[in-house]
């Protein structure tokens, strides 16, 4: 059952959230230093998104379970899908990838982070290989504003430093995003489009770099921030403190951005 927003409180956030994360990837907690403290990815991804306030339901599924986790009728009943994934990349079942490029086209959110990029998914919604041209661990990353009135950037500084992070290099083999908000430099002088949106059919993808799971960025405020933004942007809801943003027409229905919020389901698979 779909819950009225109307009766919560001014700015609150109402997300039922699915985190799915690739746990076939086996990173053993010496390495894995993203999830120091937690018990993988997708812990950290939900305590990110639960911090924030508001009414915020976060359900999490792994990759290895059937169907990863994502059955027709989870899927039906989120708003958000935040993907993270990595080196299992190639064992997503097909079958699945569909499943969830149908829901995004249908109005479901995508938040593509990190290495994802190259995920099946990425590629399925985007259309194109999703390759870039190199990667280095290790760097030192600044994450300038390019778009500083749209709401993923909300409460954020400029520039956001990042003092550990992975280089991924342009070009990057993406479609030309609908908006670019975030744009990263790194200590070796490459820059990457990080924080990229793009609209599917009637669902809102956006794609955020930041999140090697070899370096504590999860943990770092600022980007739990910004993921909170895009979740809520990717779900059409209202980022709390931002402005009010215009009504979006999807397929000739007005849907209403207001103060109290909308039924969004948010949902994160990894």
């Amino acid at each position: 059952m779909r819950l009225s927003i109307e009766s919560k409180r001014a700015c609150s956030a109402w997300f039922r959230a699915i985190l799915i994360a690739p746990i076939a990837e086996d990173l053993s907690p010496s390495t894995e230093q993203t999830t120091r403290g937690g018990n993988g990815i997708h812990v950290v991804l939900a305590e990110a998104l639960q911090e924030g306030g508001g009414d915020v339901a976060v359900r999490t599924a792994l990759q290895q379970s059937p169907e990863h986790g994502l059955t027709q009728s989870l899927l039906d009943d989120t708003d958000v899908l935040l993907w993270w994934s990595h080196l299992k990349d190639d064992e997503v079942d097909d079958e699945i990838v569909e499943r969830v490029a149908r829901r995004v086209e249908a109005g479901m959110g995508l938040v593509i982070l990190h290495s994802a990029i190259g995920s099946k998914v990425a590629c399925r919604v985007l259309g194109t290989s999703c390759r870039g041209t190199g990667w280095r661990h290790g760097d030192a990353e600044l994450m300038w504003t390019v778009a500083p009135a749209h709401p993923i950037c909300h409460g954020l500084p400029h520039p956001i430093s990042v003092p550990e992070g992975e280089m991924y290099g342009e070009p990057l083999d993406i479609p030309q995003p609908d908006e670019v908000v975030y744009l990263t430099s790194y200590a070796g002088g490459e820059v990457l489009r990080s924080v990229v949106t793009w609209q599917r059919g009637a669902g809102r993808v956006v794609f955020v770099a930041p999140g090697h799971e070899e370096s504590p960025i999860y943990r770092q405020a600022e980007i739990r921030l910004l993921l909170r933004n895009a979740t809520a942007w990717a779900g059409r809801q209202v980022v709390p403190g931002a402005p009010v943003c215009r009504p979006v027409v999807v397929h000739a229905v007005a849907v209403r951005a207001v103060r109290t919020g909308r039924p969004v389901v948010a949902a994160s698979l990894g």
